[in-house]
């Protein structure tokens, strides 16, 4: 994390606001679960320690919590009404207490001197299921909330405002796996698209660029729009990775990267260097023009002017050439 921490704050110098690097799960003792006050043996010691090392490195701390996953029943114990009655491993967020230990929970990590909140899984660990896996109908039969007068939507607001309200004036709030117009209003971001990879440049295609290309009406309407990372790992092409880099910068979208210290080279620090300081001020305009054509728009316009990617790998065009 320090390294990290350190990574961030040389590729930031010179731009006028601190960056925010965020901790992704792997802090707590129990992986994506509760307790969150308790922390990975032998890998964290003092959170509140490591947030106020992380500041006076130059970086604004950030963390990731998975708030409704309580495998163990250490939060509450197994049958008790405010575990879901869906699945035991989850709390069931129409219960008042529920909502009263994530408003806790939440202080808590704002007390440890966290700025920037990650909240993920909130629907899956709600409902049990993604988004695409369910066409039909919106929940499986034989079970329901703990509160049966509240409809699922009015559920799921009273979850955000929660979280919301817990950190407000204290931390930004990013929703992961969060649904977008009922979070409008109780996150500052939303990651409006599933994970990219720092591996598998396909994944980046269909997960970055498509939704940096459809879901981007979203930003600054309900919300700032995060698309997910640029993940640099030594695994793909870095003039492929490049050119998605440049898109999210001059996008004004919030743009997150995920390098690898132990891989990153000069010539990618030093085109981070840019990406930071463009995005940073957020004055660019990107619009795609291929998207009635092309799920991943190669057109774009940017602050008027005609740009194109070539989203593709040399090994994807010429597996098309008959020899």
């Amino acid at each position: 994390v320090i390294k990290d921490a350190q990574l961030l704050a040389e590729l930031c110098r010179g731009i006028t606001e601190k960056p925010y690097m965020i901790i992704d799960a792997g802090w707590e003792k129990n992986v994506h679960s509760a307790p969150w006050s308790e922390l990975k043996e032998g890998a964290f010691y003092d959170m509140k320690a490591l947030a106020a090392q992380m500041s006076e490195i130059g970086v604004r701390p950030g963390i990731w919590i998975r708030p409704l996953r309580d495998d163990h029943c250490l939060v509450f114990p197994e049958g008790a009404p405010q575990r879901c009655a869906r699945d035991g491993k989850y709390l069931d967020p129409s219960h008042p207490d529920t909502l009263n230990y994530i408003k806790n929970t939440l202080s808590m990590l704002c007390d440890w001197g966290y700025q920037f909140i990650k909240h993920d899984f909130s629907t899956f660990d709600t409902i049990g299921f993604w988004g695409f896996e369910r066409k039909a109908e919106f929940a499986a039969d034989g079970w329901h909330f703990y509160d049966r007068s509240k409809t699922t939507a009015e559920i799921f607001v009273g979850l955000n405002k929660a979280i919301y309200e817990a950190t407000k004036g204290r931390a930004v709030v990013l929703g992961c796996n969060v649904i977008g117009h009922l979070a409008a209003g109780a996150v500052h971001l939303n990651r409006t698209g599933d994970d990219t990879s720092g591996k598998d440049w396909e994944r980046v295609r269909k997960y970055g660029i498509n939704t940096l290309a459809f879901r981007m009406l979203h930003h600054r309407a309900f919300y700032e729009s995060d698309v997910d990372c640029i993940g640099i790992m030594g695994l793909i092409d870095w003039q492929l990775n490049k050119q998605w880099l440049d898109a999210v910068a001059h996008s004004g979208t919030s743009m997150f990267v995920s390098p690898d210290p132990k891989v990153i080279n000069e010539t990618e620090k030093a085109d981070l260097k840019i990406a930071y300081k463009v995005n940073s001020v957020q004055e660019d305009e990107l619009i795609p023009l291929d998207w009635m054509e092309n799920v991943c728009p190669e057109k774009w316009l940017l602050n008027g002017k005609p740009v194109t990617y070539n989203w593709y790998p040399k090994i994807g065009t010429e597996s098309f050439i008959v020899k």
